[in-house]
């Protein structure tokens, strides 16, 4: 019995050491495996509460990370974007510069000319850089109104919106055309626009009966009354022109009171002066042109009738005053007179169409008008001077059943063969006009028919000498002394015109924005002087994005640092949670091997009981 009794305790205390072992063993599996993957945590039954709250913390800290790349990465696009703008601002400084040194009246156009070129090279360069700086593929400077989120954490509030381009664009026309016009209740003959009292919008000057009538812009599209000019002027005027006739450069105006020339001087304000007027000598004056004919820096005017087409011209002093007429040409033409500068001299010439030829006078102190060339042309019909094709030199555009012909000018009053230019869709062109209608600072052309119903149409020119036809477009009711001018005041040309009803009716031009700048010309001081406002402008424009640029690098900046510390917490957060306690877990091991060891050392020693008791039983 003595024997069972110690085989049973050997027993229970072998089971019990066992247990032990086992236990040991099992807390040391976790030690080693806390130890080997650094985390208190690896599995939900290791604490479940916890690793919901790491796994929440955990997919914080990952966002957040990504977020600081998306930071990154929008820094990085602001210092291209930057990088960009710098280079933008380099060329509009020199392109300053040139028209600085080009409005000094010390150089010649033929000098000009270089400035003039190197100043339109960097215009390219310019809209090179704006069309070709991307970011991942994706357009900066070419996309006007650039906007972009950069994504740092969660939701909408976690972002920062970039808006770029907003200040860089400027406002252009579209070379299309509202289909239905305003009317101003004027009943008026004529009409001239410029602006008269200095605010910066377009005015009309119109005639009504003996007196013209000033309608001042409210730089909206409407107009209101300000002042009657009782000038005296006979019933039938039929003309307004504007020029500067006393080099005060305020506007004036330019009319004819029967068959004389009369002037009205502006006050600046709105108001002008009662007409002075100038015998002409010629009767039936039906068209009036200013330029300067004598080179001497003062506008002059060309008085014209027809069908002789014979031509006065009344020389300005400069004061507001004119020299008496001089009959300069008797030319039997089929078309009114048209201006330019075709040889280059800085005078104005006179060109003539009759028929398909066309007759080029200049002026010569001692001869007057003489004829400078004659040039056939296979179109004929009416006529434009102007730079089509931005070299310099005047160029000359004829338009005839549907058929627009270019001659390129040489600079020295002689033309290159005539191309095919343009073919335009009207059945006629009572109205033809010249100008700059989508703001690329390359001209177009404006054409109109007065036939019923009234169209209009803008040949949109390529800087080649070539045109591209732009959609027609219908007048109200007539199309008859269309004028080209800013009527809304947002910088952008339209069209004015008669309505045949007695009043007077405008088209206002659909606008887009570009990042673009438009080509300019150096070649006279006045257009130099004049392109330094516009630099300007373009400095400003490019200065302020610039400064939005700067304003979003340094918020960028401060939100990486924001989410850099916003991270490291939630990281470490997740870390006290899931991680384990190496020191505790060191120590915790070196108490479990020992247990371990003594568990074992235990169970073997139990397990040696039985058999001592036996060998004791089979010594005896």
């Amino acid at each position: 019995m003595a024997v069972v009794a110690v085989t049973i305790g050997n027993n229970i205390g072998s089971l019990g050491a066992q247990r032990q072992l086992s236990q040991t063993n099992a807390e040391l599996s976790n030690v080693f495996e806390r130890l080997s993957s650094g985390q208190r945590i690896n599995r939900a039954s290791d604490d479940a509460a916890g690793l919901a709250i790491a796994s929440s913390l955990n997919l914080s800290s990952r966002v957040f990370q990504q977020g600081i790349r998306n930071i990154n990465d929008g820094i990085s696009l602001l210092n291209i974007y930057d990088g960009a703008l710098e280079q933008l601002t380099t060329i509009l400084t020199r392109q300053e510069e040139l028209a600085e040194q080009a409005s000094n009246g010390v150089y010649s156009t033929d000098q000009r000319q270089a400035l003039h070129t190197e100043y339109n090279e960097l215009v390219k360069e310019f809209n090179r850089i704006v069309e070709s700086v991307q970011f991942n593929d994706q357009a900066l400077l070419g996309t006007v109104g650039l906007n972009m989120r950069i994504q740092g954490g969660f939701g909408t509030d976690a972002s920062v919106l970039l808006k770029l381009s907003e200040e860089l664009a400027r406002t252009v026309g579209t070379g299309e055309f509202t289909g239905s016009s305003d009317v101003i209740t004027v009943a008026g003959l004529q009409y001239g626009s410029a602006d008269f009292d200095g605010d910066g919008f377009d005015d009309l000057a119109v005639t009504v009966g003996t007196s013209v009538n000033i309608q001042l812009s409210n730089g909206d599209g409407t107009f209101t009354s300000f002042a009657t000019v009782s000038s005296g002027l006979d019933s039938s005027t039929v003309q307004i022109v504007t020029g500067d006739a006393n080099g005060d450069g305020i506007t004036d105006l330019f009319t004819r009171d029967g068959n004389d020339l009369a002037i009205l001087l502006g006050n600046g304000d709105g108001t002008f002066q009662t007409g002075t007027t100038y015998a002409s000598g010629i009767t039936a004056i039906i068209d009036l042109k200013v330029g300067d004919f004598d080179g001497d820096g003062f506008d002059d005017v060309l008085a014209t009738t027809i069908p002789a087409f014979k031509d006065a011209i009344f020389l300005g002093n400069g004061s507001g005053t004119f020299q008496g007429k001089t009959t300069i040409l008797s030319d039997v033409g089929t078309y009114g007179p048209t201006l330019g500068d075709v040889d280059g001299d800085g005078d104005t010439d006179i060109l003539l169409a009759n028929g398909t030829d066309f007759d080029v006078y200049g002026y010569d102190e001692t001869n007057g008008l003489t004829v400078i060339d004659t040039i056939t042309s296979s179109v004929g019909g009416d006529a434009l001077l102007a730079d089509v094709n931005n070299d310099g030199r005047t160029d000359l555009i004829a338009i005839s059943d549907g058929v627009v012909g270019v001659r390129f000018g040489n600079g020295d009053g002689t033309f290159q063969t005539e191309i095919s230019a343009a073919t335009d869709t009207l059945s006629s062109r009572d109205n033809i006009g010249i100008g700059d209608f989508n703001g690329d600072g390359i001209l177009d052309i404006f054409l109109a028919q007065n036939d019923v119903p009234a169209y209009g149409q803008i040949l949109l020119g390529n800087g080649d000498g070539t045109f591209e036809g732009a959609a027609t477009f219908d007048f109200v009711t007539s199309a008859t002394n269309v004028v080209a001018s800013d009527v809304d005041g947002d910088g952008v040309t339209d069209l004015i015109s008669n309505d045949g009803l007695g009043g007077i009716s405008y088209m206002t031009q659909y606008t887009t924005e570009t990042n673009e700048i438009a080509f300019e010309s150096l070649l006279t001081q006045d257009s130099a002087q004049a392109v330094l406002s516009v630099v300007s402008s373009a400095l400003d424009r490019v200065t302020s994005e610039r400064g939005v640029v700067g304003a979003s690098q340094s918020r960028l900046s401060s939100g990486l640092a924001t989410l850099t510390v916003t991270n490291e917490n939630f990281s470490a957060a997740e870390s006290r949670i899931r991680d384990a306690d190496i020191a505790q877990e060191s120590a915790r091991l070196v108490q479990l091997s020992i247990l371990e060891q003594a568990s074992a050392a235990v169970l073997a020693q139990a397990n040696l009981q039985p058999q001592l008791a036996l060998r004791l039983l089979s010594d005896q």
